[in-house]
């Protein structure tokens, strides 16, 4: 062997190289991390703190973050170059969470309990913003494009959005009585879409909050919803597996679409607006052409539903999750499945690629 690295005092849980492979961090059940110089085998930090038996740790891209997790359901953040000192710290036994991530995966919204909210940018690897939400509970959150606006919706109809640099100042109104179940900004945030108790659909001005267009049909809404790139249309997906378009600017119903056989769950518009993507309880995906609605494929077992859609930047892949907790990657011209990703138990509710295509969050 090159060398052996003694201190831990329990099992050796895990190990991760830092991404210029200056470093290795080991884990083990004695509840530390030890950090170790490769070129010579020193130790040179015992991190500890986090209280019980360390499962797994992992360097983020630039190394400047080292994540440790393990039986007690902290996951703890560690700056390598502070050490010991700096580390944050996330309970997930104490239901912080994901809230939302933007479009492109630039930005990750999560929360503590649905008071304290924070908003991280995923590039940069940094928080930008963090703040309390009181007096109500923020059920459902949308982040722009952009990562300029943060959109929250309570239980009671109480609407509140953010500008991110201007985070004192928020605009508030009330849409009740029904629940906000569903927020969503248009490409440029100059529009915002509100799902209200399952049944209305609303479209508000951005910077009044007032309403330009009010949509409603007699079968439930399943909370999906997105805007076309050039933000004239608003379409939706029903529990009759109907995939309905409503007119923004015109404020009247544009198309409908029997899509599929049990409820249509998901739609996206793909980045150049002419063909759109739609998944549904039935086990299937199916591509149309837009405006014409006209089915291009259909792919899918037709075994587990898929519960939502993500476009590449550049429109040349597709992905999809569905409820035994897996991650599909489709080549959309062909309908052929590139690679499943599996290890979740749970249903995976929302997916994004990166701005550069190469990630998958």
């Amino acid at each position: 062997p090159v060398a052996t690295l003694e201190g831990h005092t329990g099992a050796v849980s895990g190990l991760a190289y830092s991404p210029d492979g200056a470093l290795l961090a080991t884990a083990g059940y004695d509840q530390t991390v030890r950090l170790w110089n490769t070129s010579d085998w020193r130790e040179l930090a015992v991190l500890t703190g986090q209280f019980n038996e360390i499962w797994s740790l992992a360097f983020s891209p630039r190394g400047d973050w080292l994540a440790t997790g393990g039986k007690s359901g902290v996951v703890k953040m560690w700056n390598p170059a502070n050490r010991p000192q700096r580390q944050r710290e996330t309970n997930l036994l104490k239901q912080e969470m994901a809230g939302a991530v933007s479009p492109d995966g630039a930005f990750r919204l999560w929360h503590r309990n649905f008071v304290d909210w924070h908003l991280v940018d995923m590039l940069r690897e940094e928080e930008t913003v963090q703040w309390t939400v009181t007096g109500h509970s923020a059920a459902h959150s949308a982040i722009s494009r952009d990562g300029g606006w943060v959109a929250l919706g309570a239980n009671d109809g109480r609407l509140t959005v953010w500008n991110t640099s201007q985070m004192n100042a928020p605009k508030a109104t009330n849409l009740g009585p029904h629940k906000i179940d569903m927020l969503a900004f248009s490409p440029k945030a100059q529009l915002l879409a509100v799902g209200l108790g399952r049944r209305e659909i609303q479209v508000l001005d951005r910077a009044s909050l007032r309403p330009v267009a009010r949509w409603e049909r007699a079968a439930n809404y399943f909370p999906s919803l997105d805007f076309s790139p050039d933000e004239r249309l608003l379409a939706a997906t029903f529990e009759d597996g109907v995939v309905a378009f409503w007119d923004v600017v015109q404020n009247r119903p544009h198309a409908e679409l029997k899509a599929h056989r049990l409820w249509a769950t998901v739609v996206v518009f793909a980045p150049d607006g002419r063909t759109i993507a739609t998944a549904g309880e039935d086990g299937h995906i199916k591509l149309w052409d837009f405006p014409s609605l006209r089915e291009r494929a259909s792919f899918g077992e037709g075994i587990n539903a898929f519960w939502w859609l993500a476009w590449s930047p550049d429109g040349r892949r597709l992905a999809s999750t569905t409820g035994d907790g897996s991650v599909q990657l489709w080549d959309p011209t062909s309908g052929q499945e590139l690679t499943s990703l599996r290890g979740q138990s749970h249903t995976i509710l929302n997916v994004v690629f990166s701005a550069d295509g190469n990630r998958l969050l």
